[in-house]
């Protein structure tokens, strides 16, 4: 979700842009809910951070070749990967 948000993040600004040009008050986005460019780049770092979560969570969702994927052992050897990428 996070790197989709990235993928679309031009259209996102010019979806809020267009919304906040209307003159209905009620529909402006308030603008403590803007993302400012910070914020663009704090969800770029957790995206990276996040990102062996995805993969070797859809690893153990058996998204890998034959039958061999999801058994404890893997999500155990998974889970030993994940603590020590945090570490370092």
């Amino acid at each position: 979700m996070i790197q989709r948000a990235i993928e679309k993040k031009t259209e996102i600004q010019a979806f809020i842009l267009s919304n906040n040009d209307d003159d209905d008050a009620k529909q402006h986005i308030p603008e403590e809910d803007l993302l400012s460019t910070e914020d663009w780049k704090v969800l770029a770092e957790i995206g990276m951070i996040l990102e062996p979560f995805y993969w070797q969570t859809k690893r153990c969702e058996d998204w890998g070749v034959g039958d061999g994927y999801g058994r404890l052992w893997e999500v155990m050897m998974g889970t030993e990967y994940l603590l020590s990428y945090l570490i370092d």
